[in-house]
């Protein structure tokens, strides 16, 4: 389990987190919610061992991360960074393969390319192989990171794995939304911990088991969905009024 400790992180000459606390439980969806600039991707970024922190202390399973080798971090966590870009114009298999490097010893195996397979099939983009990155669209482009996340992450039942993901549904439309969110949601319920960064209200209370909201640096709440995108929140936080509907076909936000 992934976990911190009362970090601040300090970017810039400005404090982005201080002294938050937080643990990445196995089997569990958690979502991320908060306004821009509330330090939401630093906590991400610090949980995945991408930055350190100035106080506190970032652990995976008890042990901090930097007495992990970076081989045995990869293997531990997968993550989806908004900020994904590829250099060169990569085939979409070439991409989705790089997620089983850490796997790999000796170059690709068969199981890495029937990793890549099911990855590509899971996002919608099973016969997208063959094609060149600079070919598809912001929305394709993002499945196809996605589908390199979910590669390094096709391990065996019962293996360790987190995966981090930062606005994994931004360039998707409605559809490709939540499908995309049933699939975390899968995942979680083969034993993955699941930690993502999301902007949708309505996709939090509807796929969440565990909600975090971050202000000013801050954790502000958690708890369930329902316990936590409450009316009163939205306001204090967020600054927006809105009402939250509960019924039998699922929950959803209605902002005045």
């Amino acid at each position: 389990m992934f976990s911190a400790e009362n970090i601040t992180i300090r970017l810039g000459g400005k404090t982005i987190l201080q002294n938050v606390s937080v643990n990445v439980p196995a089997g569990i969806l958690t979502v991320v919610l908060g306004q821009n600039g509330t330090g939401k991707s630093t906590l991400l970024r610090a949980l995945a061992g991408e930055i350190s922190a100035d106080s506190g202390k970032i652990l995976c399973d008890g042990k901090p991360l930097s007495r992990h080798k970076p081989r045995e971090l990869a293997r531990r966590r997968a993550v989806f960074s908004q900020e994904s870009h590829a250099v060169f114009d990569f085939s979409v298999q070439e991409i989705v393969l790089l997620g089983r490097l850490p796997w790999s010893d000796s170059g690709e195996t068969k199981e890495d390319l029937a990793a890549a397979e099911r990855a590509l099939e899971e996002v919608g983009l099973k016969d997208f192989s063959a094609r060149r990155l600079s070919t598809l669209s912001g929305g394709e482009r993002q499945r196809v990171l996605l589908a390199r996340m979910l590669a390094q992450s096709d391990v065996p039942a019962g293996t360790p794995m987190t995966c981090f993901l930062d606005e994994p549904v931004s360039a998707l439309d409605l559809a490709q939304r939540r499908a995309v969110m049933l699939l975390l949601r899968k995942r979680a319920a083969r034993g993955n911990a699941i930690f993502a960064i999301l902007h949708d209200l309505n996709l939090a209370l509807d796929f969440a088991d565990r909600v975090l909201i971050l202000n000013d640096g801050k954790i502000a709440a958690a708890g369930t969905p329902q316990e936590v995108i409450v009316p009163e929140a939205l306001r204090e936080i967020f600054g927006i009024a809105a009402e939250v509907f509960h019924d039998s076909r699922g929950s959803f936000v209605r902002i005045f």
